[in-house]
């Protein structure tokens, strides 16, 4: 489990309770911060990931929580495999074919 970030502002209490629902895997923790019209980027461009919109990205977090729990690994675990495995599989042979 992941160190709680102290203080008492809003901003804070709401980080500590978004830490707190990846951890225990509960997307209801994550739904009620998302705005209606939530959209996911993510940078750079390069490492294939799409844009999502709100349905779309709660999807893809209950899919990384379901493999993340079958590997015992958290989330952000998770997703620094994910992109070292698309590092590794776009690099280019050592010995061309």
């Amino acid at each position: 489990m992941s160190t709680q970030l102290s203080g008492d502002s809003p901003q804070l209490k709401i980080a500590n309770e978004l830490r707190r629902g990846y951890e225990e895997k509960d997307l209801s923790v994550l739904v009620k911060h998302l705005h209606k019209d939530f959209r996911r980027f993510t940078y750079p461009k390069s490492i294939g990931q799409p844009e999502r919109n709100k349905e779309e990205w709660l999807k893809h977090v209950a899919g990384v929580m379901d493999f993340a729990t079958a590997l015992e690994v958290g989330y952000t675990s998770y997703l620094l495999l994910s992109l070292l495995a698309k590092y590794v599989s776009r690099r280019r042979p050592l010995i061309p074919s």
